[in-house]
């Protein structure tokens, strides 16, 4: 999966199915660079800026997890 994804890190489905395998292999640094590459790309769904803060809240890494719920929910 993760070569897939680093192929063309464009790839939401790739991107999403790695970070699920990484989350449940509990690996959250890995996870974190993979959610960080998927909100980067044009139109992803809204939907991961709310995994990512969860992630971040997960790791109590909260200016992180706050960046990521103010672009979930814009003002």
């Amino acid at each position: 999966l993760q070569h897939e994804f680093f192929l063309n890190s464009n790839d939401v489905h790739a991107g999403y199915a790695l970070f699920q395998n990484q989350m449940e292999q509990k690996r959250w640094e890995d996870a974190g660079i993979t959610i960080n590459k998927l909100i980067t790309v044009p139109d992803c769904p809204r939907y991961f800026h709310f995994l990512a803060m969860q992630l971040w809240c997960q790791q109590e890494k909260w200016d992180k997890a706050w960046n990521a719920w103010q672009k979930l929910n814009p003002q």
